[in-house]
Order: structure tokens, then sequence, then C-alpha cells
């Protein structure tokens, strides 16, 4: 991008050319012509120069086949092979030429070339106004310097604001990008330039697309506005306002932006983020949406603060969710207050107070994991603390509690869960009518939890359990509760939408 605007800096150095060469007031001289004739018109004398004309004002040279001098109003009329010649750095081409050397005003008519050091210009007609400092080219042109290109339908210069706009099919070729825009204005002596309408610009390692937008060639910085679409394959950003520093490759977004990698099949948006090139870090908060397309299904994350990064030690990408962490799946919802996901194993970290739903499973500890295989549902872990609540009915509530609780999935529901170190469950059981018969209650070191429809079907106790079992006739549901029992269903999201849901916090 650095090198993106310097380069149209020269298209600029003509104006200051025509400036210095037509500012002059000295009468027009007559240097050369191998014939000279006099023609009496009504508005005066007029000189016919034909052949090897020469004419000279000041320092300006001006040679051509033929011309009409008229020196009433200090005016040439010339024709064939003009050519004028400013010092040793300004040449002018044309089929023709109008100049008035008391108005200032030139105009060059047809395979207008003009060169200046290493700039060419080319156009069907030129004018300049060195009253108001002004020259524009209306019917296309063309200006080239080394290996960059313009072209444009319109041109025009203003040298008293030192404005410069290209106006309608604006099209710039240089051998690292490309660039296509309705307008683009500069200003020489700040150095910066300005994009008005669609603009289109292709970079070796991408593109971008904006509506409006300025870049300070000097400072190397740049503004991007409405509509502003950055392409970097396989990510590509879509945002209404956008700073960037190219030296530093740090970029920010102040309004509502949407971030897509298609290889992770992720989209971020948020209303505000910024990006540093070292590492592709970045840093998004304000209004936050993750999306993680998984097969046919998607993950929905919010949170204050996400932060992503490349790990220059595994050359992995690394995520971080921060404060107030909700997420939903069809099959999968979860909150906490910090989430951590390491790509190079595909393993969800939730920490400090996370909590798990499945189905009618709820599932806490003091760390949660949970791990994804192709995209989908592989294992979970739940670390310190480990408890999952099923409930059955209003007040009636399955439980088992240890120290750590290791969990298998099988497709998208529970296989089974394995419970390590002081394990303790509360099982309600039923008759072959579905009816409640009795809860039992029972303390072991390891247990296997088997379910079936993402409900508990069966417990298998690894040693000899201590168990009593109470019939449901003697005794209230809900005076069987595990220590720390909490259900957190009012806090449970269950829709996308629910995710911006605050009561839900």
């Amino acid at each position: 991008m650095k090198k993106l605007l310097i380069h149209i800096l020269v298209v600029f150095i003509f104006s200051s050319c025509f400036s210095s060469a037509f500012a002059q007031k000295k009468q027009i001289r007559i240097e050369h012509a191998d014939r000279l004739t006099y023609i009496k018109e009504q508005d005066g004398e007029v000189r016919k120069l034909v052949g090897n004309v020469e004419l000279r004002q000041k320092d300006l040279t001006m040679f051509c086949d033929s011309a009409l001098f008229y020196a009433g109003n200090n005016s040439v009329d010339a024709f064939g092979n003009v050519h004028i010649v400013q010092g040793d750095s300004l040449d002018v081409y044309s089929d023709s030429l109008k100049y008035n050397g008391n108005t200032k005003q030139a105009v060059f008519y047809r395979n207008v070339e003009l060169y200046h050091t290493q700039l060419t210009l080319t156009t069907d007609l030129l004018e300049y106004d060195v009253g108001t400092e002004t020259a524009h080219y209306f019917n296309e042109g063309k200006v080239v310097n080394g290996q960059t290109k313009l072209t444009s339908k319109r041109g025009h210069y203003y040298a008293a604001n030192k404005m410069a706009y290209f106006k309608d099919s604006v099209r710039l070729d240089a051998p690292e990008y490309q660039l296509e825009a309705d307008t683009l204005g500069f200003n020489a002596k700040n150095r910066i330039a300005y994009f008005y309408g669609p603009t289109h610009i292709v970079l070796e390692d991408g593109t971008v697309d904006c509506v409006s937008g300025h870049y300070n060639t000097k400072e190397k910085e740049g503004w991007f506005g409405q509509n502003t679409v950055l392409d970097q394959p396989p990510q590509k950003l879509h945002c209404d306002s956008m700073y960037l520093d190219q030296d530093s490759g740090y970029a920010r977004m102040y309004k509502p932006f949407r971030w897509v990698d298609t290889t992770k099949n992720t989209i971020l948006s948020g209303k505000k983020g910024r990006f540093y090139r070292e590492n592709n870090y970045m840093l998004a908060y304000d209004s936050l949406l993750l999306t993680k397309i998984m097969d046919k299904d998607s993950l929905h994350m919010t949170a204050d603060t996400f932060r992503s990064y490349n790990d220059t030690m595994t050359g992995t990408r690394q995520f971080f969710a921060y404060h107030d962490v909700s997420f939903h799946k069809s099959n999968i919802q979860g909150k906490c207050d910090s989430l951590y996901y390491d790509y190079s194993d595909s393993t969800f970290r939730m920490y400090r107070n996370p909590i798990l739903w499945n189905e009618k499973n709820q599932m806490t500890g003091d760390t949660i994991t949970v791990s994804l295989v192709n995209d989908q549902l592989d294992s979970l872990r739940l670390l310190k603390n480990a408890m999952v609540i099923s409930r059955e009915d209003y007040e009636v509530f399955n439980q088992v509690k240890g120290r750590n609780i290791y969990g298998a999935f099988k497709g998208d529901q529970l296989g089974n869960m394995y419970v390590s170190n002081n394990s303790k469950s509360i099982y309600f059981g039923r008759d072959d009518e579905d009816a409640y018969i009795g809860v039992n209650e029972a303390t072991c070191t390891n247990m296997l939890i088997l379910f079936k429809e993402n409900k508990v079907d069966r417990i298998k106790f690894m040693e000899k359990p201590e168990a009593t079992f109470t019939p449901i006739q003697k005794t209230n549901p809900r005076s069987h509760r595990i220590e720390n029992f909490q259900w957190f269903h009012e806090r449970r999201p269950t829709s996308k939408m629910d995710l911006f849901n605050k009561d839900n916090k």
C-alpha cells in the first residue's frame, strides 16, 4: 500500500511546468519561418507563418509547420507537428494549438503528448488556464511514469489549492498493484490522495474495495470509509471505517465490521477492532458475535473481548475470549468468564465459573474442556469440583459429582462419562411404566455413567459403593441434593439472539 499512491504524485508535475511556461506576459516574438505573409482581417492584421516556424515568449519556445500570429491580441494558432519546449525538462507535442499570450490560456488539440523527465501524458485535448491555474482534459488521458500507467476520461488540476482530480473510469497500473476508481484526488501540498466513489485496488496478496477514503503518502497512513472490503484469501474484512498505518501494519476499525475466514469457517462481527501485521494479531471488542460453521450447524459466541494471533513457537492460531463469554449450538451451550481455543488440538478451554449444557444435562467444574474432531463434538473434561445434573421433572434431578469427570460423545449426544475420585450420585429409578419408584444415593471412588438419548440410562460402580435406596413414597425429591447443588437454567442461552440477552448473564 505504501507504494500504491506515491507514484501518483508524478502525475501532477506537469501542472507546475505549465504554470511557469505560460505565466509570462511578454509579447510573443517570431524567431523563424520559411515564409511570412500578412493577412488583413476585421480584427486586425494576421501574420501567416509557414515552414519551420519558431516562436518565443521569454523562455517558452514553440515549433510548428505553420501558424497564424495575431499580434493585436498576442495570440497564436499553431498547426502541424506542434512542439512546445520550456527549459530542458518540458516538451509538449500536438497536432494543433491555440495560445493567448495575454490571457495565458492554451488549448492543445489531437495527439497531445507531454513529456517531463520520466513522465508522459497523452490525450486528444488539453486545456490550461494560467489565470485560474487549472489544467483539464476531457476526452480520455493516459499518464505513464516508468512502469506505472494511469488512465481516466477526465483530469483536472487546481494549482491554487494544489489539488488534482482524475475522474470517470480511473485506472492505475503498476507492477505491484492495480487501482480502479470513479474519482481519484491528490493534494500535492500535504501529499494526501483521496478516493471518491467505488474504488477497487488489486494487491499482490489480495484486493481492497471502498467507496470513500484518503491516504497520506508522506506518513504512509490511510482512512477508508463506506463499504470497505479487504479481501486477502482466505480472509475477508468488511467495515465502514478503517485506519491503516502501512509501516507498522496496524489497522483499526471504528464502526461495525465483519471478518470472514473461509479456511477456519469463521465469521466475526463487532463494532470496534484492531489488527497488527506481526503474528496476524487481532483484537476485537464491543457488540461481538463469532460464528463458526460446523457441518450443517453453527456455533455462535459472544464476549466482551476477542483476541487471536499466530503463536511463533508452535506456528498455530490461538484464540481467546474474555468476560461474559456465552456460546450456543443446537446440541451444546455454554457460559464462562474466559475461554481459550487452540487450533492445533481443536479444543475449547473454559475458565472461571464455566457451565456447559447438553440437552437435559448441566455440567460444571472449575475448568471445562471440549474437544472437536472434524468440527464434531468428540469429548469433554470437567476438572475439579465436577458435577453433572440432569433434570427429569420439576423437582427431580439426577446428579453426579466427583473430583474430575471425563465424557465422550457419540455423534452429537453424550455416550458415557467416567467419574473419578470421591464420586457421588443421586439417581431416581423408574419402573417399566416410567413411574418413579425411589431414589438411590451412592458414593464410590470411581463410576461410569452410560447415557441413552442424552439421558442417564445406567450407572456402573467401579468398586463396591456405599448406597442407600429410599422408596419414592417415603421421601421428597427436593430433599435430595448433592452438596453445592445449583441449577442455572435461567442463564442458559437457548438461541443465537439469546446470547445478547443481558438478563441471563
